[in-house]
């Protein structure tokens, strides 16, 4: 009896030191989510030099990499933010970071990966590193949310918490405000700039099954009809439209995929949004995309801003 107590005394001790752990390093950012926290920050300074009515692009990195703002800009005649960055920091901080910049009068363009219509408390390595280095961001998410990300700290993500940012520290490579416009769209993706492996990449990748893991009932339409109320109090108009995708054979033939992507529109409309477009309508061939299945290449972006210029128009034409 007593070798049974002290097992599960020594198993609460060192549950409640590794809760201690956890606790002790909130707040502490690391090297992996500052290029995020940048780009955001990057973004934020942009909108409040704007006074007029303006578009914002909310989403990921397909909006941040398959939009042209300019030529958006120039076609309505309107400031145009580019507020993309990452999915993977997912729905509920993409949404809090919209409201942050939308003004009464603007107009919010949303080209939301398909993952972020599915999410229902859902975590990625990405959102335990982003959240667990924002108190204040944590603190804002429904309970589910919190006790998943907090279960999910692995000891390398703790210890990298105690180091924090090491001296002299820099955001380089592919993704962050340094390859980042004035509008805050991705420049350095021009398929010149793109590498024989970033290629491989494209071409290897396989089908994502969206479909299969899709539910009608998540905490995702929660959030967007939530944030639709807000938009509609406000006089803000949001417009949701496909992103871009990487196009495979089974998003057509395999019936589920299908359907996923054939009903979707319909759905987000029966739940109050504004949908504009067919996904499969806005999916493209391989040598399209610059190192993933969201991420067009510089010249490939000039066509899909085209088409969504033509998608929107009736509606902004209106305002």
């Amino acid at each position: 009896m007593k070798s049974i107590l002290g097992f599960f005394g020594g198993l609460c001790g060192a549950a409640l030191l590794w809760v201690l752990l956890v606790i002790g390093q909130l707040g502490n950012a690391t090297p992996d989510s500052q290029w995020v926290r940048q780009s955001y920050a990057y973004k934020r300074a942009l909108s409040r030099k704007i006074a007029a009515p303006k578009l914002v692009l909310v989403g990921g990195s397909a909006a941040l990499f398959s939009i042209n703002s300019i030529v958006l800009e120039d076609q309505y005649h309107r400031p145009v933010i580019n507020l993309g960055v990452n999915a993977g920091i997912s729905l509920p901080y993409i949404i809090d970071q919209a409201k942050a910049v939308l003004t009464p009068g603007d107009t919010a363009l949303l080209p939301l990966e398909y993952p972020l219509y599915n999410y229902h408390y859902t975590i990625n390595p990405v959102m335990v590193d982003f959240y667990l280095s924002e108190p204040g961001v944590l603190a804002k998410q429904a309970w589910p949310l919190q006790l998943k990300l907090l279960f999910a700290v692995t000891p390398k993500r703790v210890i990298q918490g105690y180091r924090g940012i090491p001296r002299g520290f820099t955001v380089q490579g592919l993704y962050g405000p340094h390859h980042m416009n004035a509008h805050g769209d991705q420049t350095h993706s021009e398929v010149a700039k793109q590498s024989e492996n970033q290629k491989a990449i494209v071409n290897s990748l396989t089908p994502r099954y969206y479909g299969k893991n899709f539910s009608k009932n998540n905490e995702a339409w929660n959030l967007l009809t939530s944030f639709q109320h807000w938009a509609d109090s406000r006089s803000i108009c949001l417009i949701f439209i496909p992103p871009s995708f990487l196009f495979q054979e089974t998003y057509l033939m395999d019936p589920v995929e299908n359907h996923f992507y054939t009903t979707l529109p319909d759905l987000a409309r029966k739940k109050g949004l504004t949908y504009l477009g067919s996904p499969l309508d806005y999916m493209f061939p391989p040598d399209y995309y610059f190192d993933t299945p969201y991420h067009l290449t510089a010249e490939a972006r000039e066509l899909y801003t085209s088409l969504i210029i033509e998608l929107i128009g009736p509606v902004i034409n209106t305002q």
